[in-house]
């Protein structure tokens, strides 16, 4: 079985190995995965985006583990979801808000304090002692019903949602990626059917297209070009877009539309 690891843990601390070696212990034919370590620290938002854009593309029965957990040891509920044909083990904090616009939710249980996790539970490290045992009772095939109750009222972050203004589509810029692409929450599906994006402005740049490829452009040009997430942004060929523009998240994007 399948089993994914996505944190803001790192790799130079214990942590990752923790949660591996716990796993391993009880479900010892895993197939483990390490997805990033690198989510910024606490950042739901960007975990949220990097699970819409990676999940689709894993096979059915995939377990997830998604530790970006700032509320650890508090009252927030600990889930198991059941979402895209795929296990989400997680803190219910909002993670999970992107991909379930566009997957339904088949059903998600609130983990309860049983035998099934590694006691004594820290109050500091769920990774290791909830989420990661119930990963692999879920890998070893173990009866959900076990787990806890059933839930339908998931946590959901306020994810800012591109607007239509006439002939004007406004958004904003939601992450920058490690090649500094600027990227908004302007899905191509935002587009109506036979309208062209006729001037795309951020910050002081604009742009009278959108683009295919970062490279139909000259080393060091700018170019606008809806990516492999569906999403639109705004890159540099060859270069960092948000150093070069001074661009940052929740930076306004606005798309003007022509017929």
């Amino acid at each position: 079985m399948n089993i994914t690891l996505i944190t803001d843990f790192g790799m130079r601390d214990p942590y990752v190995a923790a949660v591996k070696g716990i796993i391993l212990q009880r479900c010892p034919d895993a197939r483990i995965h390490d997805l990033t370590h690198e989510i910024a620290p606490g950042d739901i938002m960007e975990a949220a985006i990097f699970l819409r854009s990676s999940i689709p593309h894993f096979p059915a029965g995939t377990v997830h583990v998604v530790v970006i957990d700032p509320g650890v040891g508090t009252d927030r509920r600990r889930l198991v979801v059941c979402a895209a044909g795929q296990y989400f083990v997680f803190p219910d904090n909002g993670l999970l808000t992107m991909l379930l616009e566009d997957f339904n939710l088949e059903w998600a249980r609130c983990i309860e304090d049983t035998p099934l996790l590694n006691h004594p539970v820290s109050s500091t490290f769920h990774g290791r002692d909830v989420f990661a045992p119930i990963a692999a009772y879920l890998a070893s095939g173990g009866d959900v019903t076990e787990i806890g109750p059933e839930v339908d009222d998931l946590v959901k972050l306020s994810f800012p949602v591109a607007t239509a203004h006439g002939d004007c589509i406004v958004g904003e810029i939601i992450h920058v990626d490690r090649f500094g692409n600027a990227i908004s929450n302007i899905w191509r599906r935002d587009i109506p059917k036979g309208k062209v994006p006729c001037k795309i402005t951020v910050g002081s740049q604009s742009f009278d297209r959108i683009g295919t490829t970062y490279g139909e452009s000259e080393p060091g040009t700018p170019v606008v070009l809806f990516g492999s997430s569906g999403l639109l942004e705004v890159a540099v060929n060859r270069m960092n877009a948000s150093h070069a523009f001074g661009l940052k998240t929740g930076d306004i994007l606005t798309v003007q539309l022509a017929d």
